[in-house]
This record gives C-alpha cells, structure tokens and sequence, in this order.
C-alpha cells in the first residue's frame, strides 16, 4: 500500500467515526494496522470506535497497546481511562485519566472528560474543582460545564445548576451529557411536560435509548400516581358529603319532633307525632348509613 493510499485510508477512517459509523471505522482501522501496527493515531482511532460499540474490553486492549508504543501519548491513556470506566474499574479508570491529564499539559478536552467522570463517580468537591479548572481552560467546554451541573445537580443546588446546564446547551444543543442531567434536574423539579418535550429534541440515538426509556416510564408513572389520587380525593369527597350532613339532618328532625310536640293537642298529638316521627327516623337512617 503507496502512502498516499494509506492515507487516504486514514481519513476515510476518520470520517467514518466523526460521522458514527463505528463498524465501518473499525474495519478500515483494521487494514491500517496490518500495513502499519506501530501507527498511535490509527491505534487510537480503532479504540475510540471500539468504546462506541461498547466492545470495552477490546478498546482497553487497543489503547494499551499504544501505551506500549508510546508511553506518553495522553489521547491513549484517556482512551484506556474510558475504558476502564466502562468496566466499572473506577481506580484503574482516575489513574488513566489523570495520567492523560498531565500527559497533556492540562488539555482543556481531557481536563473536561476528566471532570465528568469525577461528577459521575466521585465526591462532589473534588468533581466541581475539576469542572473548575476545566473551565478555566476552557469556558465554551459544553461537557465541563454538563460536569458542574451534575455536581450541582448533586449537590441539590437546583437553581445554579439550571443556569450551568443552560450554558452546556446554549454551547452545544446536542450535547447528550448536558442533555442527561438536564432531563435528571426537570424531573427532580417535577417538570415531566419539559423533561418529555427535551426527550423529543434528543431523538432516538444508541446512547440515549436507556435514558429516554427510563424518563418515559418516569413520567408515565407520575401521571398514573397523579390520576389515582386525584380519583381517590373525588371519591372520598363523594363519600364525605352526606356523612358531613348528618348532625344537620338531626339537628333538623328533632326540631321538627319538638314543634309536633308541642304544638298537637292530645290525643291527635300523639297520633300526628308518629305519623310524623316514624317517616323522619326512616329517613334519618337513610343518611346514617
């Protein structure tokens, strides 16, 4: 293979990633490294297309292999901390992504995946002063500022972290981590009709199928409660009225038994008080019961 076939290659391999054909990038990564298997950048294109089909453990492989190529290349140690992450190693996964971190000279782009993973799985100080100095890096990083709004989100700050969410989504629309926790804080509020109305701009990707499913199924739960008890209060407001009305009706019937009292002369007192008290007792049970 001439190198200008090799190239050529090389930037349709790059074009199949940024464009989510991950199979296809895979694939012509494949042929790259059987030319040249010392090539870092063709190693961690592989990689990258790996952990976006979730073939997590192969990615690992990929990336280590270009640590072995090359022990201070931070795009692989990222790519190995990514990895590691997704296999739930969250030890090995902090060491890569520092070592990245570091490796780079405090990239922006590293410094905000490296804040993310810290507001996803560690304490909230140390996440927001990474999501800090990510942004100090970088203040149009729609990622760092996802991660401080998660940590804020955390924190149950809501307010402040609408606000850091809002500048993700001004920065970039489509960002799905900012999209993520924006859909975690609409529900925190109660706000299913926003939370269901963001699901429909996110539309149906691999990675949000999960996280849309679980907001549907939320928001469906929520109606359903409401729907209940909103019957229930109906029902019980049916059932309370005539109950409500008892003392009246026999406070109203023993008036009505002492004016026949009173008022009949005997012996047709007697005679009309019965005909009279016997229908209101009838009627008086009616409403007890």
């Amino acid at each position: 293979m001439t190198d200008s076939e090799y190239f050529y290659l090389l930037d349709q391999a790059v074009e199949a990633l940024e464009d989510g054909q991950h199979v296809r990038a895979v694939a012509l990564a494949d042929q790259l490294v059987a030319v040249r298997a010392d090539d870092a950048t063709v190693r961690n294109l592989r990689a990258q297309a790996l952990l976006n089909l979730k073939a997590a453990e192969e990615a690992l492989e990929e990336a280590r292999q270009v640590v072995r190529l090359d022990s201070r290349d931070a795009q692989a140690r990222m790519l190995l901390g990514m990895a590691a992450w997704e296999l739930g190693r969250l030890g090995p996964a902090q060491k890569a992504f520092e070592e990245g971190v570091r490796l780079s000279g405090n990239d922006s782009e590293l410094l905000a995946r490296y804040a993310w993973f810290l507001a996803c799985e560690r304490g909230s100080k140390l996440a927001a002063a990474a999501s800090e100095e990510a942004l100090r890096a970088d203040q149009h990083s729609a990622l760092a500022w996802a991660a401080l709004g998660l940590v804020q989100l955390r924190q149950h700050r809501l307010p402040v972290a609408r606000e850091s969410l809002r500048r993700a989504l001004e920065i970039d629309p489509n960002d799905v981590h900012a999209q993520s926790v924006m859909l975690a804080l609409l529900q925190e509020q109660g706000n299913d009709a926003q939370a269901e109305a963001l699901v429909e701009v996110m539309g149906e990707r691999p990675e949000t199928e999960e996280l849309i499913r679980e907001v549907r199924a939320e928001s469906h739960r929520r109606r359903l409660e409401k729907s209940l008890l909103e019957r229930e209060a109906i029902r019980h407001s049916l059932l309370a009225e005539p109950r409500d009305r008892r003392w009246f009706w026999l406070a109203a019937i023993a008036v009505l038994i002492g004016v026949f009292f009173f008022a009949l002369p005997p012996p047709w007192g007697t005679a009309g008080l019965l005909s009279v008290l016997i229908p209101l007792l009838m009627l008086l049970w009616w409403f007890w019961d």
